[in-house]
């Protein structure tokens, strides 16, 4: 069964979850002053998948603008002529 797509802005929220146990787990890290061998790969390869993250972040990020953009612009001229202190073709009391 092919997985489920998802939207956008979910993967966007993921990938930042991601990132942030990338960053506790290098900061842990850091704070050992002699790392074992296997924990020196396992740094190598989170800086790997960190780059991959962020990466895939700045191919979203621009889509989700673009998304929201265009939605801002159509909700605008669904809503042109709705709004304002006139409205077109009401009576006017007279």
């Amino acid at each position: 069964m092919p997985p489920v797509p998802d939207n956008d802005g979910d993967r966007v929220e993921r990938l930042v979850v991601e990132l942030q146990a990338i960053e506790l787990w290098d900061a842990d890290f850091w704070r050992n002053s002699d790392p074992e061998v296997y924990e020196m790969t396992a740094f190598v390869g989170r800086r790997k998948r960190r780059a991959e993250i962020l990466s895939q972040l700045l191919t979203l990020i621009p889509r989700l603008d673009i998304y929201a953009n265009e939605h801002r612009c159509s909700s605008r001229k669904s809503s042109q002529g709705t709004e304002g202190p006139f409205v077109r073709g009401g009576s006017s009391g007279n």
